[in-house]
């Protein structure tokens, strides 16, 4: 029998997200252009993925909390928790 998880937040995002976006995000400055680049993306496509690509420790988890930080219709993430509670 599969459980079922009602999330209650206002972000509707899980409540263990928190700590890593509040991390990852802390202390964020520039990139402006890459907030363009997935404004601009998701302006003019209806449908497909825009990918950050990058180097271990190069900012992608830190740019994808920043923008979910500035953004309220973002909808999916794909962040792995060190230690996930499930």
């Amino acid at each position: 029998m599969s459980k079922i998880k009602t999330i209650n937040n206002t972000r509707g995002h899980p409540e263990y997200f928190k700590t890593i976006i509040t991390a990852k995000s802390r202390n964020f400055v520039g990139r402006k252009f890459v907030f363009s680049a997935i404004d601009n993306f998701i302006n003019q496509s209806d449908k497909g993925y825009f990918t950050l690509i990058g180097e271990p420790g190069s900012g992608k988890s830190a740019i994808a909390a920043q923008y979910f930080n500035n953004k309220n219709n973002v909808v999916y993430y794909n962040f792995h928790p060190p230690n996930p509670p499930y």
